[in-house]
């Protein structure tokens, strides 16, 4: 099973090139390899794309409600996607 940490100082900002550009807010954890912030900030610059697993639920930040919600979704209720990393962090986006 996948790491289901999630925390609002660990999130994404993604482009998911295949659904017309569209932006999502996305949490590290979620990442199909595990990235220091250095591997993040190059691939930023890079413009390289990365794989992700994404939930089938609404995405919200973290609350108890959202953690129940995530934890309680089995294998099957995650679909990969090819998305683009545009910045990374907590309040602050890099």
């Amino acid at each position: 099973m996948k790491n289901l940490s999630v925390n609002n100082k660990e999130c994404l900002l993604l482009e998911f090139s295949n659904e017309d550009g569209a932006l999502a807010i996305a949490y590290k954890c979620w990442l199909t390899r595990k990235l220091t912030n250095a591997d993040l900030e190059q691939i930023i610059s890079e413009e390289e794309m990365v794989e992700i697993t994404w939930p089938k639920c609404d995405i919200t930040p973290v609350t108890r409600k959202f953690k129940n919600t995530i934890q309680g979704l089995s294998e099957a209720d995650w679909a990969p996607y090819v998305v683009k990393i545009l910045g990374f962090g907590g309040n602050k986006f890099y």
